[in-house]
């Protein structure tokens, strides 16, 4: 449930299949709670036989649809309009090359990947598309393996700090802003204060589920859970 302009309250209720996948969002109209059918907006999602989204269907009928190959790698995205994002995977299922195409299947967009030999992304490659150069970002890691800096196409280098338990820590940008992670003692992350100081912060239960979020751009929201696990509803 999110505040709106209005201060009023909508409620999210959520259902689930047997074997615990999301079915159906609804963001219920009336704000005690109680269904609508006819002013519900109620999002649907759809699977394979092992539990693969293959479509998610908005309320207002459209939807995204994707497709997956023999070894159940994603491999198509598409929406009811035409559009469409293309995967080329290598041996390791990584995904080296990226091609989006609009409805009249015009290539819009191709993005490369290069994995350095552990598996680890270590540079992108946008092709050139109408006065868009081609653009190159590249990633270096620390001797555990938690990324270390990223560098732009322009040149900006964000560097990332992790503490002795590999968690992230603080993010410099190019600019010197920063951002910090503050987690709890069983690794839930508790606090984002941005490079303007504003803080971000998560609360949770006795099971690592989260109960709460106070954001500084939409308030507080408060989740529940049913006997599962699954999220139940969103306040």
């Amino acid at each position: 449930m999110r505040r709106n302009a209005l201060r009023s309250l909508r409620s999210t209720s959520l259902s689930y299949h047997a074997r615990g996948w999301l079915l159906t969002r609804s963001v219920r109209a009336n704000t005690n709670g109680t269904p609508n059918a006819t002013f519900d907006a109620t999002t649907t999602l759809a699977y394979d036989n092992i539990g693969q989204v293959t479509r998610i269907t908005q309320a207002d009928g459209a939807y995204i649809a994707y497709v997956y190959d023999d070894a159940h790698r994603l491999t198509t995205i598409s929406d009811n309009l035409g559009n469409s994002i293309s995967y080329t995977l290598d041996a390791a299922g990584n995904r080296t090359a990226e091609n989006t195409r609009d409805p009249s299947n015009t290539l819009t967009r191709n993005l490369g990947r290069v994995y350095d030999s552990l598996g680890r992304l270590h540079k992108t490659l946008t092709a050139p598309s109408g006065p868009n150069p081609a653009a190159e970002t590249v990633y270096t890691y620390d001797a555990n393996g938690n990324q270390d800096t990223v560098t732009d196409a322009l040149n900006r280098v964000t560097n990332n700090d992790t503490d002795p338990l590999n968690r992230l820590i603080q993010t410099t940008d190019a600019l010197l802003g920063q951002t910090h992670y503050r987690y709890d003692a069983r690794d839930n992350l508790l606090q984002v204060t941005d490079a303007m100081g504003l803080a971000t912060q998560y609360s949770y239960n006795g099971l690592n589920d989260q109960t709460q979020l106070i954001s500084p751009d939409t308030g507080t929201s408060t989740f529940t859970y049913d006997s599962a696990g699954n999220r139940a509803t969103q306040t």
